[in-house]
């Protein structure tokens, strides 16, 4: 929804700018604005897209992905041995 909310606004663009209160007035020569209510529907959409995409990520991997180590604690040498027991499968 995100890229066709950006597909139309592109489509529907001109050389006008939107003021509220007024509509659309010319916006200088050579300028070509998108449509900035179909601009900001698809910011909208992928702004909230990301955050519940986050949350099935974590919620299929059971929560690794939300808490998983930075790298630097994997060179830690106090604590990388007990990181790679718990984050590397098995070898059976």
């Amino acid at each position: 929804m995100g890229y066709a909310a950006g597909y139309t606004a592109s489509d529907l663009g001109k050389p006008e700018v939107y003021m509220p209160g007024v509509g659309f007035i010319p916006y200088g020569p050579g300028s070509y604005i998108p449509n900035s209510i179909y601009c900001n529907v698809g910011r909208c959409l992928t702004g909230e897209a990301v955050y519940r995409e986050a949350e099935i990520l974590t919620a299929i991997s059971g929560g690794v992905t939300a808490t998983f180590p930075h790298e630097k604690d994997f060179m830690n040498p106090e604590i990388k041995a007990l990181l790679l027991k718990y984050t590397q499968r098995s070898r059976i």
